[in-house]
């Protein structure tokens, strides 16, 4: 109702409109294996034309920190949360819980047989290799503790990186024999692997 000095009046009817909920979807939890990385998918309820600001805390680990779907790569599991406001001044925020799975493949055989047929010839490391940064020292022992095989700092997955089954340049002998293997992964954590391996001619 408007109504003048005089006493006239007028009704009008009105309609206010109501602005549209901005809102964040993120699912809550992922896990990621140690050395991949994980795309975050956010969602908004708005035009992402509407958005006016967009901040991820914390920032590492991140590909980028005022985007809506950065890369994630961490190397520690972390809780992200990311805030944003669209261009009415409107806020919301959505938190992450991304889990690293720090469990890695890696595998060392206990046989081989370095006979020249072109399987199993070479002893050697099999790892993820996304996250595995190197093999920090594998050494090699008889039964009667002689170092006959020893390599320091290389990558793994590579024959020509492994035992061949020979010590002095000859052919040992069928054993069993002891090796100890230092890895160090991505988040520069280690561990120190140990087990016997089986020579067979």
């Amino acid at each position: 109702l408007v109504q003048v000095a005089e006493g006239c009046g007028k009704t009008w009817d009105a309609e206010i409109m109501k602005p549209p909920l901005f809102e964040i979807i993120l699912e809550p939890k992922a896990t990621v294996k140690l050395g991949d990385t994980y795309q975050i998918n956010t969602e908004v309820s708005v035009p992402v034309s509407e958005i006016g600001t967009i901040n991820w805390t914390p920032s590492t680990g991140l590909s980028c920190d005022t985007c809506l779907n950065p890369i994630a790569a961490p190397l520690e599991s972390a809780r992200y949360v990311i805030t944003a406001t669209n261009k009415a001044g409107c806020e919301d925020s959505a938190p992450l819980l991304l889990i690293v799975d720090k469990r890695v493949d890696v595998y060392i055989p206990n046989i081989f047989s370095p006979n020249g047929d072109g399987e199993n010839d070479v002893f050697m490391i099999f790892a993820d290799a996304k996250s595995v940064v190197k093999i920090k020292t594998l050494q090699v022992y008889s039964r009667w503790g002689e170092l006959v095989f020893e390599l320091y700092n290389f990558e793994p997955n590579n024959p020509s990186l492994g035992w061949n089954g020979r010590h002095r340049e000859k052919e040992l002998n069928p054993a069993v024999f002891v090796w100890y293997a230092g890895i160090e992964f991505v988040d520069r954590s280690g561990i120190l692997y140990e087990g016997d391996v089986t020579l067979k001619r």
